[in-house]
C-alpha cells in the first residue's frame, strides 16, 4: 500500500462513526501528512489514535520504513478543502478568493449544496449586503483570525 488511492479509503473507513472528517492528504517521498478535523475541533488524542492506526495498518507493506506519518488538524490558516470546513465555520469571518481573482471578506452566513453566502459589512462606498459564491468558483477560502482588544487602565 503506497498510493493515495489505497490510503485514502483506509483513513475514511477508520473515521466512520467518529465524527472526524478528512481534510487533505499529502504524500511525498518520505512523508505522509494527513489533515483531519471535527466540527468541534479534533483533539491531540484523536490525531495520535489515527496516527497509530495508520502506522499499524501500513507497517506490513513496508511503508513505514520509507515514510514518516504525521496526523494533524489543518490549523486556522489552512485553506478550506472540504465542505465540512465551511460548515464548521458558519457564523465566523472568512476570506474568499474567486477563480476570477476577486477577494472578499465577510461572515459565512449560510451554505447549501451549490455554494456559500457571505454577509459583507457596510463601507463608505456600499451598504451592507450578502453575496453568494458557488463552490466551483471559489479558488480559496479560509478563516480570518480576529483579536478582540480590551482596554486596560493602569492607575
Amino acid at each position: 500500500m503506497n498510493s493515495l488511492t489505497e490510503i485514502k479509503p483506509l483513513i475514511e473507513h477508520w473515521m466512520q462513526d467518529k465524527g472526524i472528517f478528512l481534510v487533505d492528504i499529502k504524500l511525498s517521498p518520505g512523508n505522509l501528512i494527513v489533515y483531519a478535523d471535527k466540527p468541534a475541533g479534533i483533539s491531540l488524542d484523536e490525531c495520535a489514535e489515527l496516527n497509530r492506526f495508520l502506522f499499524n495498518s501500513l507497517d506490513e507493506s513496508g511503508f513505514n520504513e520509507q515514510h514518516t506519518i504525521e496526523v494533524s488538524s489543518p490549523g486556522i490558516e489552512y485553506p478550506f478543502k472540504v465542505r465540512q470546513q465551511f460548515e464548521k465555520n458558519l457564523g465566523r469571518p472568512v476570506s474568499v478568493i474567486t477563480t476570477e481573482g476577486e477577494q472578499v471578506q465577510g461572515i459565512l452566513e449560510s451554505m447549501n449544496d451549490k455554494g456559500i453566502t457571505l454577509s459583507i459589512k457596510k463601507t463608505k462606498l456600499r451598504p451592507a449586503h450578502q453575496k453568494e459564491f458557488l463552490f466551483d468558483r471559489i479558488k480559496e477560502a479560509k478563516s480570518i483570525i480576529t483579536f478582540n482588544q480590551e482596554h486596560i487602565s493602569l492607575s
